[in-house]
């Protein structure tokens, strides 16, 4: 057509090269984001979403299934920021949120000095994330059944302090003693296991306690009164020369109409050990010292053919029981302790 001509468009090629040469040399140092590992923890499937944490983004990404007319369907994403250096991701027990471990970073050119963080994230995005200060680079996350417990531990590797945790109310929002740090007594051990023992009635109250696992011993926290002395219960078996490590513990509540059975048992149990060690809760309604126990435990050794291989409590004829489940040799046994 008259007017245009191509050749008033040849020189426009090398111009927009050097105007990108130009940008790119004006750029100056690499971004730090690019330097960093594209580590990616999930996927972690949530109520109604799938979540990933994206380490080099630095931040929670989910994708949610949206159902439209005539049947289809499409996805909306959703990304929400975190802390440095992401280890953990978790879910509540319920899986209607995220929760995200980080290790915060010491700081350096460029970057301020972070600490370690727990991150409690709506899927959706819409409310606010609760961030919970830690302190401390804990590798591992255990949950309460109920989901309003949250604790970070040591599980292994290398630990500033291995018998160090950190207990957080995840139904309340961080505040001075949310979550609070607790350094557990050692033994020559370390937490190999947590476990809730929810709703368990002592007495006329119930509690809420968290028991750690240990080689030869457990210990009982009263997770309502973390300013209480911790209890700790030292295991021995009739074997001498066996190391008992806790494996597994299961209750029995008791009856609180009863003013004798009204105390709930824990029975544990632990491999290569033919024995069961049966906690009894005892009510100490007038502790001699402020921050000691309401309650007091005691042990009893239980012997068994063989170590029981699971045990669980069913309510007999005449009130609760203990049925364990060993090998003798090549024949499969049951015992059932009153």
């Amino acid at each position: 057509m008259p007017g245009l001509r191509t050749k008033n468009r040849e020189p426009r090629t090398p111009l927009l090269l050097l105007v990108s040469l130009c940008l790119l040399a004006g750029c100056g140092e690499r971004e730090e984001i690019f330097s960093r590992s594209r580590h990616v923890l999930g996927p972690l499937p949530l109520a109604g979403h799938v979540a990933w944490v994206d380490a080099a983004r630095e931040d929670l990404g989910t994708v949610e299934p949206m159902a439209s007319s005539g049947g289809r369907f499409s996805f909306r994403v959703a990304r929400q920021p975190i802390g440095r250096n992401p280890v953990l991701l978790g879910a509540t027990t319920d899986r209607s949120r995220a929760l995200v471990l980080t290790h915060g970073t010491a700081g350096g050119s460029g970057f301020d000095e972070e600490d370690e963080r727990l991150y409690l994230l709506d899927p959706t995005g819409e409310q606010d994330a609760r961030v919970y200060p830690l302190r401390s680079p804990f590798d591992a996350l255990s949950l309460s059944d109920d989901g309003r417990w949250g604790i970070a531990w040591f599980a292994g590797g290398v630990a500033v302090n291995p018998n160090e945790i950190a207990v957080a109310r995840l139904d309340e929002d961080p505040a001075e003693d949310n979550p609070v740090l607790l350094p557990l007594r050692s033994y020559g051990s370390r937490p190999m296991e947590i476990r809730y023992l929810s709703d368990l009635t002592i007495g006329a109250r119930e509690r809420q306690i968290a028991l750690f696992f240990s080689e030869r011993y457990v210990t009982f926290l009263d997770l309502e009164n973390l300013d209480h002395r911790l209890t700790t219960v030292f295991l021995s078996a009739r074997d001498e020369a066996a190391i008992v490590r806790p494996l597994d513990a299961v209750v029995a509540v008791g009856d609180a109409t009863d003013a004798e059975g009204a105390e709930p048992y824990v029975f544990l149990r632990a491999p290569t050990v033919s024995d069961v060690f049966a906690v009894n809760l005892k009510d100490n309604p007038s502790p001699a010292e402020a921050d000691q126990n309401d309650f007091t435990p005691s042990v009893n050794v239980i012997p068994v053919p063989s170590a029981p291989d699971d045990f669980a409590v069913f309510e007999g004829a005449g009130g609760p029981s203990l049925l364990a489940v060993h090998t003798a040799g090549s024949v499969s046994a049951v015992t059932v302790i009153d």
